[in-house]
Order: C-alpha cells, then sequence, then structure tokens
C-alpha cells in the first residue's frame, strides 16, 4: 500500500468514524422511550399494573425482578451468540425481536382480563419475561459492539455528551407519556397509542444503528478462546470480583424499594401519570446538564476516582431526606 492509498484509507476511516458516532446519538435518541418503557420501574410500566390492570405488590415486585433474572440468563447464551454473529448482528435482532414483543402486546393489551388479576399477572409477566430477555441480550451485544469501534480515548467525553441527549430524549417522553395516560384515564388505547408512537420511533433507531459504518478499531480474527478457559481468567480476576459483589449488593439494596417508588406515588401520595412524570424528568434534567461534565472528567481522571466521588455525593444527598 502506497502513501496516497493509506492516506486515503485513513481519511476514510476517519469519516466513517464521525458518521458512526453521529448515528450512535441519533439513534440513542430514538431508541430511548421504547429503551425506557422497558425497564422495571418506569412511568409506563407503573400505570400499566396499578391503573390498568391492578396487580398485588408482590406481583408487582415479581414482575419487577424478571428483567434482572433475563439478565442472568443471558449469560448462558452470550458465549454461543458471540461465536454465531458479529456483535452489531446480534444487537440488531435483539432488538428487533425486542420491538416485536412490544407490538404484540399493544395487541393483546384488550383481551387481557382487567378484573382478574391473576390471569392479568400471568399475561403480563410471560410476556414482561421473553422482551426481558430479548432486552438483555440487545444490551450486552450492544456494549460490546461499542467495545469495538469507539476508541477508548473517545469515550468519556462522548459517551457524556450522548448521554445527555439521551437524557432529554427521556424527559420528553415521560412527559408525553404521562400526560396521555392520565388525559385518557389510562384507557388500554392510551397505553396502545404510547407503545405505538414509541414502536416508531425505534425503527428509526434499528435502521441507523444497521446503517452505521462502523469499523472495528482493534485486531480481529484470533481464535475465540474456549468457555472454560474465558471463565477461569475471570474467577482469577480478583479487582473484577470484587466490583461485581459490590454492585450485586448494591443492586439488592437499591431494588428492595426501587420498584415500588412510582407505586409508592400512585397509590399513596395520589400523583397522577403525569404528575410522576414530571417528577421523573428532574432527574432526568440533572443528567442531562451534569454528564457532559461527568464525561470529561471520566477522561481525564479515570472511571474509579470519579464513580467513588459521584457515588459518595449521592448518597450525602440522600443522607439529607
Amino acid at each position: 500500500m502506497n502513501a496516497t492509498s493509506a492516506r486515503a484509507t485513513a481519511l476514510q476511516d476517519k469519516a466513517d468514524l464521525l458518521r458512526s458516532l453521529r448515528l450512535c446519538v441519533a439513534e440513542g435518541i430514538m431508541a430511548m422511550p421504547l429503551v425506557t418503557m422497558s425497564l422495571p420501574v418506569n412511568v409506563f410500566m407503573t400505570a400499566l399494573v396499578t391503573k390498568a390492570f391492578p396487580l398485588p405488590l408482590t406481583t408487582i415486585g415479581l414482575i419487577s425482578a424478571l428483567p434482572f433474572v433475563a439478565n442472568f440468563l443471558q449469560l448462558f447464551a452470550a458465549s454461543f451468540l458471540a461465536r454465531w454473529r458479529p456483535p452489531k448482528t446480534v444487537t440488531v435482532t435483539a432488538a428487533t425481536l425486542h420491538l416485536g414483543t412490544w407490538l404484540a402486546l399493544g395487541v393483546i393489551l384488550p383481551h387481557v382480563p382487567r378484573d382478574h388479576p391473576a390471569a392479568a399477572a400471568r399475561w403480563l409477566g410471560a410476556w414482561f419475561f421473553v422482551s426481558s430477555a430479548l432486552s438483555a441480550v440487545a444490551g450486552v451485544s450492544w456494549n460490546a459492539w461499542i467495545e469495538e469501534w469507539v476508541p477508548a480515548r473517545l469515550r468519556g467525553k462522548f459517551f457524556g455528551r450522548r448521554n445527555a441527549a439521551l437524557q432529554v430524549s427521556t424527559l420528553s417522553f415521560l412527559l408525553v407519556a404521562g400526560w396521555a395516560l392520565a388525559r385518557w384515564n389510562y384507557a388500554v388505547p392510551a397505553f396502545q397509542l404510547v407503545i405505538a408512537g414509541a414502536a416508531f420511533l425505534r425503527v428509526f433507531s434499528l435502521h441507523w444503528q444497521w446503517a452505521s459504518p462502523t469499523r472495528e478499531h482493534r485486531p480481529s480474527g484470533l481464535p475465540p478462546r474456549p468457555l472454560a478457559r474465558q471463565a477461569g481468567i475471570v474467577l482469577r480476576a480478583r479487582p473484577f470480583l470484587c466490583f461485581v459483589a459490590f454492585g450485586a449488593v448494591w443492586s439488592f439494596a437499591s431494588n428492595c424499594f426501587g420498584p415500588f417508588y412510582h407505586v409508592f406515588m400512585f397509590d399513596q401520595v395520589g400523583f397522577s401519570a403525569l404528575q410522576v412524570g414530571i417528577v421523573s424528568t428532574l432527574s432526568q434534567l440533572g443528567g442531562a446538564l451534569s454528564r457532559p461534565a461527568w464525561g470529561r472528567w471520566l477522561d481525564r481522571h479515570g472511571n474509579k476516582p470519579v464513580m467513588a466521588i459521584s457515588l459518595a455525593l449521592w448518597q450525602a444527598q440522600g443522607a439529607t431526606h
């Protein structure tokens, strides 16, 4: 390869990277409504199980746990999927199937019995488990895909700005969804309308994911390590195991009350979906304003010190309640 062709290749790689970064932001903005609805705690899901189909608290807690169960189970499929297709293909395929589950929910909602909580719980629980399983696969493969093509030197600053834009998207969705559900008194067509809107935007997101001209920035083509060897490497990584233990304890503590936060606002405080959406947007607005700064600090100081400081500040504000 002569100098001219090498220069042309370098310029093309840079152009592809810039276009991929722009599409990554755009597709994330379009994906956030459906991604937010897929979380165990959000205005849409809480209104669904407290207003449209009132379920017992124990059932709500069980349904809220399904995404975490699905996230654990995907570990057993991840290595096989990685051998099947590249992360980008797995991401788009799983996300497309996940979109299909939401379209299916829109179709079956009128047929879910509103006067039979046990039957409604079975319908919604089965659907949410399948949807959560596909979401877990899409999320993990998306992280692997991002690792392939986003240079490490850009990640903190880029994702700080990207996440700020995504927070604005989430904020807008929470307000619109909360207003629509409250305006039509939590009727099934209102939920179907919100699903249709989020699904429509997700189609654009999936198209831009697939059209993104991403390129690996690290050598590829090496034979994959056997699964047993990979497990051995993980088990010998003591800092990683400590981080996993921290995450497990933290998640257990936060999720003891997290799934019922919105339930409390609906049932005990008497908030409407719009009011819950407004409260939720305050945290999204704070994130949108602060995440670019956090991203720059990550690039400058690294993940660990920034996480320690932000966690300490988070706990300090919690102690003031």
